[in-house]
């Protein structure tokens, strides 16, 4: 079995109960992930393995309420963080915004002891920074793509990495060339659907992780097996979830 770690289902053109049943015929389960507080209503309802909410840096010019966040974690003790983060991407909202926001968010996680998905675009260092002050380590960073130098200063706190599509590029990130160096009991899957599908697929949806698991199991010359049970009990200790 897979564990798909990153979703939006909501942002999916077909039934959530399709998507989730497509991705149980394949053994995938899916870590459905939170955006705005709306969504995050809608996420209340919807049946993956696992639920997160969270204030994404795209909407960081929006307030940020962290009794809205709260409540939402204290009506699930088995809901978690993300996707959270920074993104300093031009077309995105202030700097010192997105970085109060995240370390808000840091915080509750830290005080709901919940897991934290990240998300950090040209942010690398902040994010760094801000796991230091709040000495947080249940984290992973989706769809990694930094360099090596960056993903062990992740890995040394503790965190996980987790990689998507770009691991069926024909010409994939420098990072993944040196993937083999990474701990495998630190790397987690995604496909971050429906976002940045791999060029060959037109319908991409969690149904497809295990053409990424099989790829980074060759990029680890590990076996298929192997390394899906492996990844199993990452998302498993970092979620504190069963997912077999």
């Amino acid at each position: 079995m897979w564990v798909d770690t990153n979703v939006h289902l909501e942002l999916m053109h077909s039934d959530p109960s399709l998507i989730l049943e497509r991705a149980k015929r394949v053994s995938v389960s899916v870590v459905a992930t939170g955006t705005h507080p709306e969504q995050w209503q809608w996420l209340q309802v919807q049946q993956p393995s696992v639920k997160t909410y969270g204030l994404h840096p795209s909407y960081a010019s929006r307030r940020f309420n962290p009794d809205e966040l709260i409540r939402f974690l204290k009506s699930d003790k088995e809901v978690h963080l993300g996707e959270i983060g920074l993104d300093y991407r031009p077309e995105y909202s202030d700097r010192k915004r997105q970085y109060l926001n995240f370390s808000d968010q840091l915080e509750i996680a830290k005080q709901f002891n919940r897991a934290v998905i990240i998300h950090s675009v040209k942010a690398h260092f902040d994010v760094l920074k801000a796991l230091k002050k709040h000495a947080f380590n249940r984290f992973v960073v989706h769809a990694f793509s930094g360099s090596k130098d960056i993903a062990m200063q992740y890995l040394a706190l503790g965190g996980y990495l987790s990689f998507g599509g770009v691991l069926l590029a024909t010409s994939p990130p420098r990072v993944i060339r040196c993937i083999s160096e990474f701990p495998a009991t630190q790397l987690l899957i995604e496909t971050n659907a429906p976002h940045l599908a791999p060029r060959n697929l037109t319908k991409y949806e969690p149904m497809h992780l295990p053409l990424i698991g099989e790829a980074l199991a060759k990029f680890k010359n590990r076996s298929v097996d192997q390394l899906a049970k492996q990844l199993r009990i990452n998302a498993s200790n970092l979620f504190n979830c069963d997912f077999d």
